[in-house]
């Protein structure tokens, strides 16, 4: 796209945003089914890959970059966050809780440790309660 043209584009991005509505067009999904094995294989033997359009892909970073300048300036980002946010992996996260266990084990200390299986907790999550927090700290309601 044109440099000149870009200024049309924000002012749809801010539209969209301000209306809380997505234009049809960006909606749009193609769906590619990429084989397991080999080139030619059965439906069941194939993962499908959803391609969102690349204005969508856009309005996500927009709308990730506002909200997390929202959650910083609130103080409602803990540091412990590693989710979603650059320069912080769920990994170096665990590896660090890994570390502090071994070292409080090392000195005798007593441990009490809880396994929690994320992907499931999350299938779980009562969204709603969520939006209570959300609503709580000061974030404000969509359209």
């Amino acid at each position: 796209m044109p440099n000149n043209y870009w200024h049309f584009m924000v002012e749809l991005y801010n539209y969209s945003f301000e209306t809380c509505e997505i234009p049809d067009k960006f909606k749009e999904i193609h769906m590619v089914l990429l084989a397991k094995k080999g080139a030619i294989c059965k439906p069941d033997q194939t993962r499908p890959i959803s391609l969102i359009d690349n204005f969508m892909k856009v309005q996500e970073r927009l709308f990730l970059n506002r909200f997390l300048v929202i959650l910083e300036n609130k103080g409602i980002l803990p540091n412990s966050q590693s989710g979603f946010i650059t320069g912080r992996q769920l990994q170096t996260h665990v590896l660090l809780r890994i570390e502090q266990i071994s070292s409080y084990m090392a000195n005798s200390s007593p441990v009490a440790t809880v396994f929690v299986d994320y992907k499931s907790a999350f299938d779980q999550l009562w969204f709603m309660g969520c939006i209570g927090k959300l609503r709580k700290g000061g974030i404000p309601d969509p359209c």
